[in-house]
C-alpha cells in the first residue's frame, strides 16, 4: 500500500471537506429521483464540470445545466 505524502499541503483535508466545491441545486422528479442538477454559473469550476457531468449522467437521464443558484 502506498504511503501518504509527508507534505501536509498535498494531503486531502482531514475533516472530510470537499476538495472541489461547486454550489448548485438538485431537482427531483415525482418518484424522488434526481432529474436535474443546476450548477452555479458563478462558481469557478462549474464550467469545467459541465460537459463531463453531462456525459456521465446522460445515461441516467439527469440533465446538468448552468444557472443562478
Amino acid at each position: 500500500m502506498a504511503e501518504l505524502p509527508q507534505d501536509p499541503t498535498l494531503r486531502p483535508p482531514a475533516d472530510g471537506r470537499d476538495v472541489f466545491h461547486v454550489s448548485g441545486l438538485l431537482c427531483f422528479d415525482v418518484s424522488g429521483a434526481v432529474a436535474e442538477i443546476v450548477l452555479n454559473q458563478q462558481a469557478c469550476l462549474a464550467h469545467s464540470f459541465l460537459h463531463p457531468l453531462q456525459s456521465l449522467l446522460k445515461p441516467l437521464h439527469v440533465v446538468v445545466t448552468l444557472g443562478e443558484t
